[in-house]
């Protein structure tokens, strides 16, 4: 019988190899050298059953713990080779599909002839996703695990985000499909950014205090500077990083990071709101109060579109086993972002990733922290050290004994509501909280 403190450390290891494996597949020496190697006995039916016959038997929480790991690592296993096919028509031969995007996003872009070039190069991609799809659904279903488990009331909380987005979102009259991503970048908030996104850039925004003390952080790429949206991804990376690496060393990995973690997803969306936050521009890039406001409303109105685009992915995700996944596909993205994508490019762009609905929600989930960590630390909390030690306080504890998020509010006091629908009842439920903290969140930025 396999020790469980045994598998955990194995299953650590595991982890942290298919987080690195998404950075190296983003060069071709990184989808040469293959996707990661996931041992059998940590992602085996064997081993999901044995780990089985011992819950039954009363066994620990590390247990239950470890069949949702290994449950998630078989069906990483099995569809290794899926994944690389998919990232090596992604960003192979010299990256040529990722260059395409790449040079439709720049401002002085021949707009309609590359977007041509895009499509011609994304049937390669479109391809390879759908077969991915197709045997991760097979591989899910044979070793247990239920498809959107992860985040099962994420489609009804996108449909609330595009209501609470809608007044908000800025259409034109442009004949082009890409024009909402392209403003998605936030290019016109320039105002205080280097002009490289570095790592030693990023690590000087919080060196010097608690945050990241005896924290080991990836050394990940970076996007490109194409806009201050580039650096909010930048940030949110940050947070991502710090939120899976800051374990406390004596305590199984099990027990303190999930397959698909909502506090490591909560922390990279705490950080990539900074930029939405007038004090952080004063603060950290040395603006004067009248520009950190000006530079808030061009991000957030950023922010906009990329939440559209976030429940874009969730909704979307599904027509990919579809035979007319293609034209719903075109239909959806015009309700959405105003355009229609072309259907060639479903799952392509935007791309899709399994963690998409917790990211959604947890969005939501980080514009409740944030009011909080304002009130109990002001509103440069992002370097006041008592914030910094109460982030990474809940960095140290069991999934388990994380506090509550929502929770209702105490009698008498009004249930917060957003974007409801005529006679919905008042009834208190997380996504409607998420929707009022995210609604109240976007008015007081687009307002700042």
């Amino acid at each position: 019988m396999n020790d469980p403190f045994e598998l955990d450390r194995w299953v650590a290891s595991a982890a942290r190899d298919l987080r690195l494996e998404r950075v190296r597949f983003r060069t071709l020496e990184g989808v040469q050298e293959g996707a990661a190697s996931i041992p059998r006995r940590i992602s085996s039916q064997a081993a999901l059953d044995e780990l089985l016959e011992q819950q039954e038997r009363g066994a620990s929480l590390l247990v239950a713990a470890l069949i949702e790991w290994v449950r998630h690592l078989a069906v990483a296993r099995v569809t290794a080779r899926d994944r690389a096919e998919v990232f090596a028509a992604r960003f192979g031969e010299h990256g040529a599909f990722s260059e395409i995007v790449q040079s439709l996003l720049q401002p002085s872009a021949n707009t309609p002839a590359i977007e041509r070039k895009l499509c011609d190069a994304a049937a390669g991609v479109h391809d390879a996703l759908r077969r991915r799809e197709e045997r991760v659904r097979e591989a899910s279903r044979l070793i247990g695990l239920q498809a959107g488990a992860a985040a099962p009331a994420a489609p009804a909380f996108a449909e609330q985000v595009l209501a609470i987005t809608d007044a908000a979102f800025m259409r034109d009259d442009s004949p082009s499909w890409s024009a909402p991503l392209k403003r998605s970048l936030a290019i016109d908030a320039a105002e205080g950014w280097p002009v490289h996104l570095t790592h030693r850039w990023l690590a000087s925004l919080f060196a010097g205090g608690e945050l990241v003390r005896g924290v080991k952080l990836e050394d990940v790429p970076l996007p490109i500077p194409l806009g201050a949206a580039s650096f909010s991804r930048a940030l949110g990376f940050f947070g991502d990083m710090l939120a899976f690496a800051d374990r406390p060393n004596g305590s199984p990995f099990c027990l303190v990071r999930a397959p698909h973690d909502r506090l490591v997803a909560r922390r990279s969306c705490l950080f990539a709101g900074l930029p939405l936050e007038p004090t952080f521009f004063q603060k950290k890039l040395g603006l004067g109060k009248s520009f950190a406001v000006e530079q808030t409303r061009f991000v957030a109105r950023s922010a906009v579109i990329w939440l559209r685009v976030a429940a874009l992915r969730v909704l979307a995700c599904p027509l990919l086993q579809s035979d007319r996944g293609g034209r719903d596909f075109e239909e959806l993205s015009e309700r959405v972002l105003g355009r229609a994508l072309p259907g060639v490019l479903l799952g392509v762009l935007p791309a899709f990733g399994p963690s998409d609905g917790v990211l959604l929600e947890s969005a939501a989930d980080a514009c409740l922290e944030r009011a909080r960590l304002r009130e109990r630390f002001d509103d440069d909390w992002f370097e006041n050290p008592r914030a910094h030690e109460a982030l990474r306080h809940e960095h140290q504890l069991p999934i388990a004994d994380r506090p509550p998020l929502w929770a209702p509010p105490p009698e008498g006091e009004a249930i917060p509501c957003a974007a409801k629908t005529a006679g919905e009842p008042a009834e208190f439920t997380a996504s409607s909280a998420r929707a009022a903290a995210l609604s109240a969140r976007l008015a007081e930025a687009l307002d700042e």
